[in-house]
């Protein structure tokens, strides 16, 4: 009887792994990106977003920002590592906040309903190439 207790207990830990594995995150495809990060367009409300809400806007924009640093770090990697510049994938310019950068993202993924099931990954780099090619 005193060991009872143990039984809700170990389901909850059981199950919480089994939950988190079964939900998509934004990473995964350009679907999940869409359907998370879409509350970017309601970011000039934000006295009205649910918590959940804020943390998935915080989470869209730190995500697309620390893509575009690693990036950025990689260049400069194969730079100091071979000695040569490489071609840059984008270029984003100084003025543009992350905020606009995932809006840039969601747009190219309503534009190409098709690669939606790509990896966000790919998503970003190519709607950032698109948007913001680089000039040499």
């Amino acid at each position: 009887m005193k060991t009872l207790w143990l039984v809700p207990l170990l389901l909850f830990v059981l199950g919480t792994p089994l939950f988190a594995q079964t939900e998509e995150s934004f990473e995964t495809s350009g679907n999940a990106f869409l359907r998370i990060c879409s509350v970017v367009d309601k970011e000039n409300d934000m006295g009205h977003l649910s918590v959940d809400q804020k943390v998935a806007l915080v989470s869209c924009l730190n995500y697309v920002s620390g893509f575009t640093n690693g990036v950025d770090v990689e260049m400069q990697f194969v730079k100091n590592a071979t000695k040569r510049s490489t071609h840059a994938p984008f270029c984003v310019p100084e003025s543009i906040n992350n905020i606009q950068m995932v809006r840039v993202v969601l747009k190219y993924i309503r534009d190409n309903p098709l690669a939606a099931r790509r990896n966000t990954n790919s998503l970003i780099m190519f709607s950032l190439g698109e948007r913001y090619p680089c000039h040499d």
